[in-house]
């Protein structure tokens, strides 16, 4: 198994979810990785597939497009930058 991951840009306001996700999912064998706060970025977003995890939570903000059809956008603790990332803005 690929161990888990979890994406908590909440971290700081309330670890305590966080800090139990870990032991309950240590507790079932999985190795698990936090990235938390500052660390929730457009690149760790576009890597995170690449890990390999069997579990990701994902604890971030997101907003729904218009209608069932558009997509879900996850929010990052990254500070917007107008020509940063310009391909996803599009």
């Amino acid at each position: 198994m690929g161990g888990a991951a979890i994406v908590d840009s909440f971290y700081s306001f309330k670890p305590s979810f966080t800090d139990e996700a870990v032991m309950f999912l240590s507790s079932k064998g999985l190795r698990v990785d936090v990235y938390k706060d500052e660390n929730v970025t457009v690149e760790l977003y576009r890597e995170l597939p690449t890990y390999g995890y069997s579990v990701i939570v994902l604890r971030v903000h997101a907003g729904l497009g218009e209608d069932a059809m558009s997509p879900t956008f996850l929010f990052t603790n990254e500070p917007y930058v107008s020509n940063k990332y310009q391909l996803e803005q599009g």
